[in-house]
């Protein structure tokens, strides 16, 4: 019997960190919007795109990191002409194509670390 309500207690909790989530998501992005969570489980990665005029061609992407033990966004950005994916479970990279195309070379590419809540350059750029 106890193993049963310790294994629905989790559930629970997984339950109200979504409504969190969807809450936090509807509040600072509006709809649509995407979640991916990081291979961990711990973070969630929540974005939008939009496209500000009709044949742009890199949307502007609006993101939050969502830490799920502390229950709250631990980062807000927003990339002009740019993208962001998880690299590594606790490194979202993110990249922008700096002014308009043809104007500067090179993307601006950066990893954010969500444990030192942090950005350095990416090395590879």
């Amino acid at each position: 019997m106890l193993m049963l309500i310790c294994s629905c207690k989790p559930k629970k909790v997984m339950t109200n960190e979504l409504n969190n989530l969807e809450f936090y998501a509807d509040s600072l992005l509006g709809t649509p919007y995407d979640i991916i969570v990081n291979r961990d489980s711990n973070y969630s990665l929540v974005t939008k795109e939009v496209k500000s005029r009709p044949g742009q061609i890199f949307p502007t992407v609006h993101f939050f990191i969502y830490d799920h033990r502390l229950s709250q966004v631990i980062h807000q950005q927003t990339l002009p002409q740019g993208s962001v994916r998880w690299l590594t479970p606790t490194e979202v990279l993110c990249e922008s194509i700096p002014g308009r195309a043809g104007e500067s070379p090179g993307k601006r590419r950066f990893i954010y670390d969500v444990i030192t809540k942090s950005s350095k350059p990416d090395q590879k750029s």
